[in-house]
């Protein structure tokens, strides 16, 4: 679901700098409620989620400062919120989990 992303625009001014991530996690969060097809990808995301393991995938090396840990933060915040429990994502039924990978072919 690379569409669920940040904008390139937005990609390229974070610079995974660490020092950013406040000021990214802002300009993220608008770009994923503003967008309607973030806004269906984020269901789709949450239906999968009560059925089976997601995975969301960063290319970033920092495993803290990434898209993946503030999108994982707002699926979860807007869920708790809007949607059906995910209680079972911090059980350990059906984790949520995050997948470094640093090279795409």
């Amino acid at each position: 679901m690379k569409k669920i992303s940040p904008s390139s625009k937005l990609r390229q001014w974070f610079g995974h700098m660490p020092e950013r991530i406040g000021e990214f996690s802002d300009r993220y969060i608008r770009e994923l409620e503003e967008e309607p097809e973030r806004e269906r990808l984020a269901a789709k995301i949450n239906e999968r989620a009560l059925k089976q393991q997601v995975t969301l995938v960063y290319a970033a090396k920092d495993s803290i400062h990434n898209h993946a840990a503030v999108l994982y933060k707002w699926l979860l915040s807007r869920y708790k919120a809007h949607g059906p429990p995910l209680d079972h994502l911090r059980s350990g039924k059906r984790p949520v989990c995050f997948f470094q990978s640093t090279a795409y072919i």
